[in-house]
């Protein structure tokens, strides 16, 4: 969903839930000996962003992402929380 505040500002929320995996996964940079293992649960992704253009070329995007990846890790699934900022210059 886009929600336009002003002429140039507007936020975006999104929402995915792409389900299982077809294919094993690993997680060796903390346990090296780590078997494959099979996806557990559902691969989900939440998303709130900031869009702003202060000027007509420039766009400054910035926003909080959680994810919950399907597989599993020492018992417990997987999530990531990303924090971003994309700054484009268009010209």
């Amino acid at each position: 969903m886009n929600f336009q505040l002003a002429k140039n500002f507007k936020i975006i929320t999104s929402h995915a839930d792409y389900g299982q995996s077809t294919t094993d996964g690993t997680f060796s940079p903390a346990k090296p000996v780590e078997a494959a293992t099979q996806p557990k649960g559902d691969a989900i992704e939440s998303a709130l962003l900031f869009s702003y253009f202060p000027i007509k070329s420039i766009n400054i995007l910035s926003g909080i992402i959680y994810k919950t990846s399907e597989y599993f890790y020492s018992g417990e699934q997987v999530k990531l929380l990303d924090l971003d900022l994309l700054i484009t210059y268009k010209f």
